[in-house]
C-alpha cells in the first residue's frame, strides 16, 4: 500500500482508494458487480445472495464471489499502482 507522508495525504489517499473501489465494482459486469456490492456494501449473506440471484446454494454464491474478487483484485492493483503522489 501507499506510503503516506502526512495525515492529510493519507486521508486523501484513502478517500481516493474508496472512490476507486466503489467505481471499480460499479463497472464490473453482472453478476460480479451485484454479488460484490450485495455482500460488501449491503452486508447480505451468501445465502440471501444465492436466493436473490437464483443460485443453487450458498456455496455457489461464495464460489462466484471468490472469482469476482480475483477479477477485482487485478483491477485495483493497477489502479493503486497508477496513483499520482
Amino acid at each position: 500500500i501507499h506510503d503516506c507522508c502526512s495525515v492529510c495525504k493519507c486521508e486523501e489517499y484513502l478517500n481516493w482508494i474508496e472512490q476507486q473501489v466503489r467505481e471499480g465494482v460499479r463497472q464490473m459486469k453482472p453478476p460480479c458487480n451485484q454479488i460484490l456490492w450485495s455482500f460488501y456494501w449491503d452486508g447480505l449473506s451468501h445465502r440471501t445472495i444465492a436466493d436473490m440471484f437464483g443460485m443453487k446454494s450458498e456455496d455457489v454464491s461464495k464460489t462466484q464471489a471468490n472469482r469476482c474478487k480475483h477479477k477485482f483484485s487485478d483491477f485495483i492493483k493497477k489502479v493503486i499502482a497508477s496513483y499520482d503522489r
